[in-house]
């Protein structure tokens, strides 16, 4: 990033202890151009995490070492390469802002830069918040599971009156609890693995459930 000419600004912040190992209590961030580097500077200053001392301590932070920078409230929360006696090693930083804007200000400050692997679990979890199915408690993960084993209970208990039914609408009910089952195991494997693969089977049992569903009322 080139030297953008910014006038140094700070912020009171909080240091999250549970995923900062360098900074603690309270503390701030002073955010700086330098022309010596053409960018910009983010200096955290804190109290030291070392056992038994209260010392204060300063941690410098270059942009290209900053990614994935993520906003929640006065929540910032960014990945960043931090320098080890092995070299670079990326961590999660975190700090809480006193404000929700002083927040969104210090996250504009920062870089946008999003590595490949955030990029994909975003794209995976907006293309499940778009399934329709998501959108509805009733048709939610939870709620086809458990409407699954409902209609498997009622069938077997002889609820639909199945002995007296035509074959196709044996068929259909047996297609339709099949697919809701199968659509909900790889669901599961979805949101547990992140496989892009299992939510495409998953689509397509829920559409194989769908048209079973539109056999059985067409059939009443």
């Amino acid at each position: 990033m080139p030297d953008d000419g910014l006038l140094e600004q700070s912020f009171a912040v909080t240091y999250d202890p549970s995923c900062n190992r360098h900074l603690a209590g309270r503390g701030r961030l002073t955010v700086c151009a330098d022309a010596a580097i053409g960018g910009r500077l983010y200096v955290f200053t804190g109290r030291t995490r070392r056992l038994f001392s209260r010392a204060e301590a300063t941690l410098t932070l270059t942009a290209n070492r900053i990614r994935n920078v993520e906003l929640r409230g006065t929540r910032v929360r960014f990945t960043a390469d931090f320098i080890e006696k092995t070299g670079l090693r990326p961590q999660v930083f975190a700090f809480e802002a006193d404000r929700e804007e002083d927040a969104a200000a210090i996250a504009a400050l920062l870089p946008a830069t999003v590595d490949a692997t955030l990029l994909a679990e975003r794209e995976f979890t907006d293309r499940l918040s778009r399934l329709p199915h998501s959108r509805h408690p009733w048709t939610s993960l939870t709620g086809l599971i458990v409407l699954a084993n409902i209609v498997v209970f009622l069938a077997m208990a002889g609820f639909f009156d199945v002995d007296r039914s035509t074959a196709h609408r044996r068929d259909a009910l047996q297609r339709f609890t099949e697919a809701r089952a199968e659509g909900g195991r790889h669901l599961l494997a979805a949101l547990r693995d992140g496989d892009s693969e299992a939510l495409k089977s998953y689509e397509a049992a829920e559409s194989e459930a769908t048209d079973a569903l539109h056999s059985l009322r067409s059939d009443r």
